[in-house]
């Protein structure tokens, strides 16, 4: 396959999978399970360790930490659910709710313990290990992209799943980056829409004046919450058209890479 061929592949996922879960709506709603989820447990934990100042990994902290790997690792299940269901799709099955989101006692295990070292790995002091951590970063962000597919239908050891990971990654690089690209283009045509038009509704100057702290922002942003409703919708559903990309690449790669839009 030809190096244009396999961008124009990518372009074809990043769009393809932006609009699939328009044919599957069920897809949203894995999404909004695991946004609230995500949501609940960032804000606790995040609330906490700002008000207490401490790292989530301290000794002191261990609640917070089990908090953190224990909603982190639902999200993950809850976004196991959305891998099955559109691979399934794309193979014409059909899963239910909790049948797309069963798991084995391994495939907990892994995802608990990718979890638990992705925490772990993303609270090692900077300045004196940067070495360490910015590959060990990058190292998680790839195997990232296809751990939770992997596990689900290739469930052969963790290593082995970490793996076939970066193989999978090593192989799509270059769909991976382009469909990405696409992607986050889109998001940020839509973030700077709804910038946009906030601050037509509601005026530079008045921005200024909360930033002062001259009228609170609840004050600024009340008369214009229907847009900022309309943009949470909007936000949620290319966001699961978004992690859409993830099955939707895995299948790619595992059926000869036929353009889903052929």
């Amino acid at each position: 396959m030809g190096f244009f061929e396999r961008i124009g592949n990518g372009f074809s996922i990043g769009f393809f999978s932006i609009f699939y879960p328009f044919k599957h709506p069920r897809l949203y709603v894995y999404t909004l399970i695991q946004a609230i989820i995500m949501g609940m447990t960032l804000a606790f934990v995040g609330m906490t360790t700002i008000t207490q100042r401490l790292l989530l990994t301290s000794p002191n902290n261990l609640f917070l930490l089990g908090v953190y790997v224990v909603g982190y690792t639902l999200g993950s299940i809850v976004f196991v659910g959305l891998v099955r269901t559109a691979v399934g799709g794309y193979q014409g099955k059909s899963y239910g709710f909790f049948q797309a989101m069963e798991l084995t006692g391994k495939q907990w295990f892994y995802i608990f313990l990718f979890t638990l070292l992705n925490i772990l790995v993303n609270q090692l002091p900077m300045p004196t290990l940067a070495l360490v951590y910015i590959p060990l970063i990058f190292l998680f962000s790839i195997v990232s992209c296809f751990f939770i597919p992997v596990v689900v239908f290739e469930p052969t050891g963790f290593f082995n799943i970490i793996g076939r990971s970066l193989r999978y990654f090593g192989r799509g690089i270059i769909e991976v980056i382009v469909s990405l690209i696409v992607a986050f283009i889109l998001m940020g045509l839509l973030f700077g829409t709804f910038a946009f038009s906030l601050i037509s509704l509601v005026g530079i100057e008045q921005i200024q004046l909360a930033a002062r702290g001259s009228i609170t922002w609840l004050s600024l942003f009340m008369p214009v919450m229907w847009l900022i409703v309309i943009f949470g919708i909007i936000l949620w559903i290319f966001g699961t058209g978004l992690a859409t990309i993830t099955p939707t690449m895995y299948d790619y790669l595992t059926h000869d890479r036929k353009n889903p839009l052929n």
